[in-house]
């Protein structure tokens, strides 16, 4: 069964690992601990031999002879659980004192199982050895020559009731730390899960309602990590869905109002001939006419623009030098120029080529658009400064046209590049056209991976600058 739940599948994860974790850890901590006690245990029984084997040489060298041990039994057991106790002492880094009763009835719990052989391997005391039995022979000396063997049985049935009770204690101790942290996790997991599944709901849920229409949802996630930059990268796509939206609709509203007009009149006027109101004379033919090539400008500049919003438009990119393409767009603005008495001055630089990777016939279009809203909004009797240059520092042409009053607000040249904008609210065709000629700009300059920005000129209205890359 497939788990579709992130929260499902993060608390899964995360007890697996946890469990993976807590497992290991308890392998190898019983391993080392059993390791280390082990070796800890191999020192013991070596420091309790050789201690054994002191007091035995020790005994020997005072009595020259093992009679006393084997006269009295008990004198065995007493050495025994002596060397016993001095090298539990000295384990513990104390101070060697003689063992009470009670400190003896525990160690002689603990000693191994010892027989005494002498120099002919002959019993002693101690425990009798069987054909079968196992231990350690250890030699006693004594002026370098060996009077006598110490044997230490190794029996596996005679594992020191202390060292299984350890080893009892180590296995419930990590079985109780492995259910403890199982616990914590599981507690734990649920919190965390939700942690980071909660943002991804919200981002989900306003997915839906975004992708039903409603680009005003917004999400609410304070987070500084990658979830949160999610929530703010779609809040940011739903606010430029919604501007895009808000946009169109302005746009349609627009092109509704531009079409209206002239078909209002176009109706208008050739109702009033079919009633016989107006006669078909020169006059009406020529009103009928300004309104059907207005209409005729509008569709023009939709289909272009529609065309570089689209991509679709066609350009043969070649080698183009900019100045005779902007001597041939000021020659043909200078008789709608001089119509406004509008005197246009150009830079001109015939020693230098300006060369660009360019189409010829869009940067011509690009540029006359340019210079024919400059005509067309700079007042009569003003000025428009041409101006074209190398900008080395960015390998760029730069192009810039400048005109005298009436300049725009700083919030208004932001707008000037959008479609359907124009500076008189009414939208009046005397003093502009359908306000899709910069936008029209904008996307041919784009096309030729240049930069077209509007800012104050300082002759009073607007310098409208356009970059393009050079041509090396």
């Amino acid at each position: 069964m497939r788990i579709k739940s992130i929260q499902t599948k993060v608390f899964l994860m995360l007890l697996a690992l946890t469990l993976a974790v807590v497992l290991v850890m308890s392998f190898m901590m019983r391993h080392g601990v059993e390791r280390q006690f082990n070796i800890y245990k191999k020192k013991l029984d070596d420091d309790l031999n050789l201690r054994v084997v002191g007091s035995l040489q020790e005994l020997y060298s005072n009595e020259l002879s093992w009679q006393s041990l084997q006269d009295n039994p008990r004198l065995w057991g007493n050495l025994l659980t002596q060397s016993a106790m001095e090298v539990s002492i000295e384990n513990k880094n104390k101070r060697i004192h003689f063992p009470d009763p009670e400190e003896k009835k525990k160690l002689r719990r603990f000693i191994p199982q010892f027989s005494l052989l002498d120099a002919h391997r002959q019993m002693i005391v101690g425990m009798k050895i069987r054909s079968d039995d196992r231990y350690i022979e250890l030699p006693i000396y004594h002026d370098k020559k060996v009077v006598g063997y110490l044997l230490n049985l190794k029996h596996e049935k005679d594992k020191f009731k202390s060292d299984m009770i350890f080893n009892e204690k180590i296995k419930q101790f990590l079985w109780i730390m492995t259910s403890v942290m199982l616990v914590l996790v599981l507690i734990a997991s649920v919190p965390i899960a939700r942690y980071f599944t909660r943002p991804i709901r919200a981002i989900n849920e306003a997915t839906k309602e975004a992708a039903a229409g409603d680009y005003s949802v917004r999400t609410n996630i304070n987070r500084i990590d990658e979830l949160g930059q999610l929530g703010q990268n779609f809040n940011l796509l739903t606010s430029t869905l919604q501007s895009n939206t808000e946009i169109h609709k302005k746009m349609m509203a627009d092109i509704s109002h531009e079409l209206r007009t002239p078909v209002a009149v176009l109706l208008a006027e050739t109702e009033a001939i079919q009633d016989g109101i107006h006669q078909a004379d020169e006059k009406s033919l020529q009103l009928l006419h300004q309104q059907i090539t207005a209409l005729k400008h509008l569709i023009n500049d939709l289909h272009q623009l529609s065309l570089t919003d689209l991509g679709s438009m066609q350009y043969q990119m070649a080698a183009v030098d900019i100045q005779p393409i902007l001597l041939t767009v000021i020659a043909s603005q200078k008789l709608a120029a001089a119509a406004k008495n509008i005197n246009i001055h150009f830079k001109e630089q015939p020693q230098e080529r300006q060369l660009v990777m360019g189409d010829v016939s869009r940067l011509q279009q690009m540029f006359s658009n340019i210079l024919s809203n400059s005509v067309n909004y700079t007042d009569a009797g003003g000025v428009i400064e041409i101006d074209s240059y190398f900008d080395a520092t960015n390998n760029e042409f730069v192009i810039k046209v400048a005109d005298s009053k009436p300049g725009l607000m700083a919030e208004e040249m932001k707008q000037i590049f959008d479609r359907m904008y124009r500076k008189e609210s009414s939208r009046n065709k005397k003093t502009g056209g359908s306000g899709l000629g910069l936008a029209i700009v904008k996307n041919i300059v784009e096309a030729h991976n240049g930069n077209v920005y509007a800012t104050a000129s300082d002759l009073g209205g607007i310098c409208m600058t356009v970059r393009l890359p050079a041509y090396v």
